[in-house]
């Protein structure tokens, strides 16, 4: 019996190995990747080692190369274990690094267990089978290895189609387009075997307006750049909308376009996530474990996955929009509800002042909201700080211009102030607003009450769009009744 090291960083693989390997006598250890690997290896001198081709950190290629360099461990056999798709590869570096046998996921028991006790006994491959005399030896060996090979080839596009198909139910079934590009950037570079991969998209809700993810790069502690959507040979993948594939087969290194913080390679595959009608962004491979060089055959499925993602990138925006204006119509029934109810309702001034800055704050999502008059506060609702300070004109100075109330005032309609940050509008309070984190601003007149004026603030930008400022003429309209309204009671008694 002998000591085996599982290093796949597969929980589930590692676990199946170690199943079938102790069942058999064996003493078994197991690491998550390359470096832990060669760490359990330095520290435990196994008697083989099986290991998967593509893992995070240093992958299978890395590992054997390190392990050969070290004298103690340099004769340690190895077999790789890896996926149907990448045994071409598994093969080519089998050949390069001195490992003894490649086994294909998911690989019966009995064939596991004599692959282990041949490598122990120092057989590298089996030996093949015996030619009947009556048949020409070298013609029927070309003829069979020929079909051998296309039959490998064929098998090898049938599993990576299958594992595209999988990787394609997961993708229907993501709602969250971040967490969507970050399982396809991962699923793209186990699909295809590449070293690293890369995706970048345009997106507007994230700080720099590009959203990405990076697989198979180690940074350590350090969060890796967001890469430049526009930069390079990758920046012509998004102009083009074609593929981008070019290997450098002179031991040079080629640009890409990506930040100086991202490893170098020989080899790129870089395909346009798109619909036809739209262009997000792209997904980039770097470097192809086992070959020189990405061939027709990666374009094709890389092409294939990357229309795919853009569809479903698509899909979930067209979702969130409609849910986003069904959102809106219940906040646009709840505020409209609630003013009929201010209409019928109201009874003083106060009051209904009052009752109009808890709707702006429960059922329009304010997080502060005010009446004042020339100047004093008439009612407020919202902030946690003190309203009476912030709010009231008072506090102010007379002398102080307000250019959002002089535009509401003289022209009796909503003024605004999207940005609080740079507007150049002399705005009253505007630092402290700033101070407590408010970036927009709105001024609402209310006819038919002398002076009087609804202020709400916002902690975005540009919250007060065309479809905001129609709700809030509403509202404000609705507001001024209830004052009126309040007006003439008074006035009848």
């Amino acid at each position: 019996m002998a000591t085996i090291l599982v290093v796949d960083d597969n929980a589930i693989n590692r676990k199946l190995l170690i199943a079938q390997l102790s069942g058999d006598g064996h003493l078994t250890l197991q690491a998550s990747d390359g470096a832990d690997g060669l760490a359990m290896a330095r520290e435990q001198r196994p008697q083989l080692i099986i290991s998967d081709i593509l893992m995070p950190s240093m992958d299978g290629y890395a590992f054997v190369r390190a392990l050969r360099r070290e004298p103690e461990l340099r004769d340690t056999p190895v077999i790789f274990y890896t996926a149907h798709y990448h045994e071409r590869e598994a093969h080519n570096l089998a050949r390069s690094l001195g490992v003894s046998r490649v086994l294909v996921k998911p690989c019966p028991h009995a064939e596991l267990i004599k692959a282990v006790e041949q490598v122990m006994a120092g057989v590298s491959e089996s030996q093949p089978d015996t030619v009947p005399e009556d048949f020409d030896r070298e013609h029927l060996r070309l003829l069979t290895d020929k079909l051998s090979e296309r039959a490998a080839a064929l098998s090898a596009s049938n599993s990576r189609f299958a594992a595209l198909a999988d990787l394609s139910l997961e993708i229907a079934s993501e709602r969250d387009s971040h967490a969507l590009l970050k399982r396809i950037c991962a699923g793209a570079r186990s699909l295809m075997g590449s070293h690293y991969a890369v995706l970048a998209v345009a997106d507007e809700a994230v700080d720099g307006g590009v959203f990405f993810a990076a697989s198979g790069i180690d940074h350590g502690i350090r969060a890796p750049s967001a890469p430049d959507l526009h930069a390079g040979a990758l920046g012509a993948v998004l102009t083009t909308r074609l593929a981008w594939r070019s290997c450098a087969r002179d031991a040079g290194q080629l640009d890409a376009g990506l930040p100086a913080d991202y490893p170098a390679a020989r080899a790129y595959l870089a395909v346009p996530l798109m619909t036809p009608a739209r262009i997000f962004g792209w997904l980039c491979l770097a470097e192809k474990i086992g070959a020189e060089c990405f061939d027709a055959d990666d374009e094709k499925v890389l092409m294939s996955l990357g229309a795919l993602v853009g569809r479903s990138v698509e899909n979930i925006r067209l979702q969130t929009e409609l849910q986003q204006q069904a959102n809106r119509l219940d906040r646009v029934h709840a505020i409209l509800s609630a003013i009929h109810l201010l209409i019928a309702n109201g009874r003083d001034e106060e009051e209904v002042c009052a009752a109009a800055c808890r709707l702006c704050i429960e059922s329009g999502g304010y997080p502060l909201a005010f009446v004042e008059g020339e100047h004093t506060l008439i009612a407020a609702a919202g902030d946690a700080g003190d309203i009476e300070r912030l709010a009231s004109p008072k506090h102010h100075g007379r002398a102080e211009r307000d250019d959002l109330s002089e535009l509401a005032a003289n022209t009796r309609s909503p003024a605004i102030c999207n940005d609080l940050k740079s507007t150049q509008m002399r705005v009253r309070r505007r630092e402290e607003f700033l101070g407590r984190g408010y970036r927009s601003m709105a001024v609402l007149p209310l006819s038919g009450a002398a002076g009087r004026r609804l202020v709400l603030v916002s902690k975005q930008s540009c919250v007060f769009d065309g479809a905001e400022l129609h709700l809030l003429h509403d509202m404000a309209v609705g507001i001024s009744l209830a004052l009126a309204r309040n007006s003439e009671a008074v006035a009848g008694t």
